[in-house]
């Protein structure tokens, strides 16, 4: 908290009526839309425009919060500095204290989030700014990436042409792009819960099938790798719930089905292993079951019996630094069945 802000505060606090009590009533938040441009802000109109609750909000300035690029700042101030406008500050609380008596309260809540900002900024560690990290990252990048590459981000604004399409999870400790040591431009990445790719369905999975088609047909990528992970979450939920027409979840559970066959083939081969261990294995299983996927896709079929498309399964161990690589040998003339792809993978059908 900045000492504009505090001496903002201080003058609500001076501002605010006598009355210790306010009755208000809630009323439905009008929805504000902004465009960041050099254009009008919105009109609004309102059959009361006395009535501050239906005078929308303005903007305090017509442009973005941050635009790149941006100058570092290096700012004059000292911590001390700092600390002392912070003393200054809770003295003009402390003395708002005595002299209204009505707002004893207000201050004195103010003067304790004062104190404890005041403790954590003298203890050498900051809370954590959200803006500020991604505005840090993208100075980062662009100094010692963007920068130092101009051949290549030079190529990527004419166009895309990856050579791998990877299904990873959405786990914050898996990205593939770094895990492989991925450039821009290498890969083209679809990240979801458990890493699952869904049968072929025009419906339910077209999410999943836009990036499938665009992958292959217009991209005409030549691999795709579905890469599972140590410690995943969506593989214990898949081991976990019962599926027995019971939820808890309002979407995990059922996107998290489709692995249903590697959770049962994990059960019937190590039915007496350890969770942690039967997870393990399911999280292995649960890629084949989407390489088999890919398999229901026609586009997916036809390149592979062309011999331009490739299917690889992967598992990254974070736990152990371990990285495992496999790939499905397709020998099969389309159309192919549900249980040509279970031969293929050696899983059972139930």
């Amino acid at each position: 908290m900045s000492t504009a802000s505090l001496n903002s505060a201080c003058s609500l606090i001076l501002s605010s009526p006598k009355t210790t009590t306010t009755t208000t009533t809630s009323s439905p938040r009008r929805l504000v839309v902004a465009k960041l441009n050099n254009s009008q802000p919105p009109s609004f109109s309102s059959s009361s425009s006395s009535n501050p609750i239906n005078t929308p909000p303005r903007l305090i300035r017509n442009q973005p919060v941050f635009a790149a690029p941006a100058p570092l700042l290096n700012p004059s101030w000292s911590e001390e500095d700092m600390s002392k406008d912070y003393q200054e500050a809770i003295k003009g609380l402390e003395k708002l204290l005595s002299e209204k008596g009505e707002l004893k309260a207000v201050a004195a809540a103010k003067v304790d989030q004062i104190k404890a900002e005041l403790s954590t900024a003298s203890s050498g560690t900051k809370p954590f700014d959200a803006v500020e990290r991604i505005k840090e990252g993208f100075i980062t990048f662009k100094k010692e990436k963007y920068e130092t590459k101009p051949a290549l981000y030079g190529e990527l604004a004419k166009g895309q042409s990856p050579k791998y399409m990877v299904f990873a999870c959405s786990d914050s400790r898996v990205c593939p792009s770094h895990v492989l040591d991925m450039q821009p431009g290498e890969a083209f990445v679809v990240r979801n819960v458990a890493n699952m790719v869904p049968q072929f369905d025009q419906v339910k999975y077209a999410g999943v099938g836009a990036a499938v088609e665009y992958a292959v047909l217009h991209l005409k990528v030549e691999n795709i790798v579905v890469i599972g992970h140590s410690a995943c979450g969506g593989i214990k939920g898949l081991m976990s719930f019962p599926f027995d027409g019971t939820t808890s979840t309002d979407f995990i559970e059922d996107w998290v089905s489709i692995g249903i066959p590697a959770k049962k083939k994990v059960l019937s081969d190590n039915g007496s292993a350890a969770f942690g261990d039967q997870c393990t294995t399911c999280e292995k299983e649960a890629v084949n079951v989407s390489l088999a996927n890919l398999l229901t896709y026609p586009f997916v079929r036809d390149g592979l019996s062309k011999k331009t498309l490739k299917l690889y399964g992967g598992y990254y161990d974070f736990v152990n630094g371990g990285f495992e690589l496999w790939s499905l040998e397709y020998g099969l003339s389309p159309p192919i069945s549900v249980k040509d792809v279970a031969t293929i993978l050696h899983w059972k059908l139930y």
